[in-house]
């Protein structure tokens, strides 16, 4: 027979910047010699495979002063067995194979160890914007309506624009969150590549880019997010149709991630009696639509 019995000094918990764990200490009795095999598969049985959050990582026996006594120390730590969140003695550590994992059983269900994310903005060319902001044509008068196109020349071929676009400034925030549920990764998806449709952290409105986040379950709080924003601020008074008398020079006003974009024609310079490009008209495009950033859950 074996008997086991909890020390006083059991279950020791400790939290650090690498994760935390929690250790059970035993005293193991013998009465038949067994062995160590024996007594191994005594504890694992005996244990839990997940304690206070925990996997069980790491089982150590020692003896104790005499042959048929042993301590037994049972560490519980943040992953599993190999760095993994397969407990010690799971079905993936004897050779079978593990349980397939299972989905949420809705998007409102916390999610713990096994999962981590990682989101970003997708890559995508945008050809027409949602809204022309303002137009300006050389000399003044109406520019070319272009029908929300972005970036037709006079041949009529659109190139758009890329989006997101790699911001000069980004901007990053870590927060620690009780629960992250599917709920709260598909606001992520939908919000990743949106601007911000109210103040956020100071910018006003359409000044900030959501990027994306990541994720990682840890201990405590549950999850470590970080979360990653592009700031570029509005711009007033933008001279990109330079004056030449008669004409005045036009100023453009634009929000800080809408897209600008300046429609050139081909003249001819006097002075040296060759084509040069010169602005005709320039554009101000909306081209994606702003979103409440309120749905991050981390203030504005």
């Amino acid at each position: 027979m074996i008997y086991a019995y909890e020390e006083p000094n059991s279950r020791d918990l400790n939290y650090g910047a690498n994760g935390g764990g929690q250790t059970l200490r035993f005293s193991v009795i013998t009465t038949a010699h067994e062995t160590e095999a024996v007594i191994f598969a005594y504890v694992l049985a005996g244990t839990f495979p997940y304690f206070n959050g925990f996997i069980r990582n790491e089982i150590k026996l020692a003896p104790n002063g005499a042959d048929h006594m042993w301590k037994a120390e049972v560490v519980y730590a943040t992953t599993g067995v190999g760095g993994g969140d397969q407990p010690l003695g799971g079905e993936a550590s004897d050779g079978g194979p593990p349980e397939p994992p299972e989905a949420p059983a809705s998007d409102t269900t916390p999610l713990a160890s096994g999962y981590s994310f990682s989101i970003r903005a997708p890559k995508k060319t945008l050809l027409y914007s949602l809204q022309t902001m303002g137009s300006w044509k050389r000399g003044g008068g109406v520019a070319p309506d272009f029908k929300r196109a972005i970036g037709q020349d006079s041949d009529g071929k659109i190139t758009g624009v890329e989006w997101p676009p790699e911001p000069s400034a980004v901007i990053k925030r870590t927060v620690a969150r009780a629960t992250v549920t599917q709920g709260y990764l598909a606001t992520l998806f939908n919000l990743a590549g949106r601007t911000n449709i109210a103040p956020f952290y100071g910018w006003d409105h359409e000044d900030v880019l959501f990027l994306g986040a990541e994720g990682t379950y840890t201990q405590g709080d549950g999850w470590s997010i970080t979360y990653e924003f592009g700031v570029q601020e509005h711009e007033e008074l933008i001279e990109i149709v330079p004056g030449e008398l008669p004409y005045p020079p036009e100023t453009i006003s634009k929000r800080g991630w809408n897209y600008l974009w300046v429609l050139f024609k081909e003249v001819r310079d006097t002075a040296t009696d060759s084509a040069v490009a010169v602005p005709s008209a320039a554009y101000v495009e909306k081209v994606i639509r702003p979103v409440d950033f309120s749905l991050l859950g981390i203030g504005a």
